[in-house]
């Protein structure tokens, strides 16, 4: 394979689906991306698709999603700490300007 190509795991999983006709293995490619609109529409090709939804999709869309929630908690978090820091700095410039130092 040439480096200097990048190869996506949609792309993969496109390959899989279409030239090698293996949908189980292009609904895993899709997984691993996190395209879950896509792997919903390759895992219902499948015979057991029940089982690879149970099994397979819904524990990969409750980790991401877990992982969404973490990440949105602590951005909030870390925005009000600045928001706080900022309020305190305007305050003493505002200080300072009263005082004339600024």
């Amino acid at each position: 394979m040439n480096p200097n190509v990048s190869v996506s795991q949609q792309d993969i999983a496109e390959i899989l689906e279409i030239v090698c006709k293996d949908n189980e293995g292009a609904f895993n490619a899709l997984i691993a991306c996190q395209s879950w609109l896509e792997a919903l529409r390759v895992v219902r090709s499948l015979s057991n698709a029940s089982y690879h939804i149970e099994e397979t999709l819904r524990p990969a869309l409750i980790s991401s999603s877990t992982l969404l929630i973490e990440q949105c908690e602590e951005q909030l978090s870390q925005f009000g700490r600045m928001t706080e820091r900022l309020t305190l700095v305007r305050k003493q410039k505002a200080e300072m300007k009263l005082l004339g130092i600024l």
